[in-house]
């Protein structure tokens, strides 16, 4: 097997090395490949940590990394603070072979990715690119799930019962995690691209949205259904066709009293998931109260909820399962500072996109897939995860190469 992953990883390096842009592309569509795991001596590692770090190795090589210092401070600081924090975080958690390997995965590979990105990548057509090669790698995952649920083959236990896909994944959730920023993507480009080009964003998205649906993610549909809305409302021939089934939605929702039984248990989280949900939180809180400064520690959290785990039917999950709390429990407050100074350079790239009149495709894409995120972090975990943090650190790249100087490359 080792044969496979040096083969696999010195093709990577060679593309990487004619071409970073290429590299970075590649990368963008192999977030799934973290399911691909080996060792190297005691170490654990997986095939897309690899092509991280493969890259990365390019990228110093050549030189490249001089051009880091010329990145807006303001996300050299956000990075800097929120690795501050995750060290920390290491150094309290209780099991610090597993802390590290969090903060590697996590944190510290992504990081690197988004220096990278920042460095290589400048204009809109680059940026373009990458998130077609992304929307690519998540729609080949929706396909797999497909074929799942085409044939019940390869779904995994208890999943299989009601047919719930999982794509590559080990678990429904995880493709909805996945593909749900992919289809928001693919949807602001349908909506503003024309012809083939058009047709291609939309036969990505809509691969997408069957992976998400036939995983039953009820939250990734949800976001993906609030952000494909505001998308066309950037198009003026699907503006008036997506308000008009906002207002019908709403009008079936009010007045057929089935509809309007279900949406208020989703919304009110009334039901068997919503339960699970509520329980979690209160547990957390409780917790939190005697860790409210640090938290639990990077991977700490399972071990620190076993005193306040009250609820025997109910496991204790790897994170509270909303995005409040999955940071404070990992990173304590310190942590949370970070991610808010994060969230501030994302809301100011959202006002320079606004008063740039949108222009940027690529770039209010990568917004409204930061805004999907978000109303699925409502309920789930859309960060602590291989393939999520790297995506997280490739899309704020994005972000910092389109709003993060006030002198942008046009294509």
């Amino acid at each position: 097997m080792y044969v496979f992953w040096v083969a696999a990883v010195a093709l990577f390096g060679a593309a990487a090395w004619k071409d970073r842009r290429l590299g970075l592309s590649l990368g963008a569509a192999a977030l799934p490949t973290y399911l691909l795991r080996f060792s190297i001596g005691p170490i654990p590692f997986t095939l897309l940590e690899a092509l991280i770090l493969a890259l990365v190795g390019v990228w110093i090589a050549r030189g490249e990394w001089r051009q880091a210092r010329a990145l807006p401070k303001p996300w050299l600081y956000g990075m800097g603070g929120l690795l501050a924090a995750a060290i920390l975080a290491t150094f309290v958690a209780p099991d610090l072979r597993g802390a590290l390997g969090a903060l590697r995965a996590y944190f510290i590979e992504p990081m690197m990715l988004f220096l990278v990105a920042a460095t290589t990548l400048k204009t809109d057509t680059e940026r373009r690119v990458v998130l077609a090669w992304f929307v690519g790698g998540a729609a080949f995952a929706s396909l797999v799930g497909v074929f799942q649920f085409t044939t019940g083959m390869g779904i995994p236990v208890p999943w299989d019962i009601e047919r719930r896909v999982t794509g590559p994944f080990p678990y429904p959730n995880a493709l909805g995690l996945y593909a749900g920023p992919a289809a928001i993507v693919a949807a602001l480009f349908t909506a503003r691209e024309t012809g083939k080009v058009r047709l291609a964003w939309a036969m990505g998205g809509l691969f997408c949205i069957a992976g998400i649906v036939l995983a039953q993610s009820e939250a990734a549909v949800g976001s993906v259904l609030a952000m494909a809305f505001l998308a066309s409302l950037f198009s003026k021939p699907w503006r008036r066709v997506s308000l008009a089934a906002a207002a019908t939605g709403l009008l079936l929702v009010t007045f057929v009293s089935p509809l309007r039984t279900f949406a208020v248990e989703k919304l009110s989280l009334h039901d068997r998931s919503g339960d699970v949900r509520r329980v979690q939180w209160t547990e957390t809180w409780e917790m939190l109260k005697t860790k409210p400064v640090f938290g639990a520690g990077l991977n700490g959290y399972p071990a620190a909820l076993v005193p306040f785990h009250r609820r025997p039917d109910i496991e204790i999950f790897q994170y509270p399962h909303t995005m409040a709390l999955n940071v404070w429990t990992e990173l304590g407050l310190a942590g949370f500072a970070a991610c808010a100074g994060l969230f501030a350079l994302v809301w100011t790239a959202l006002r320079r996109a606004q008063k740039d009149g949108w222009r940027d495709t690529a770039a209010v894409a990568v917004l409204l897939a930061f805004g999907g995120m978000l109303v699925h972090g409502l309920v789930d975990v859309p960060y602590f995860k291989n393939d999520l943090s790297a995506l997280t650190w490739l899309l704020l790249a994005l972000l910092c190469t389109a709003y993060g100087t006030r002198a942008r490359t046009r294509p």
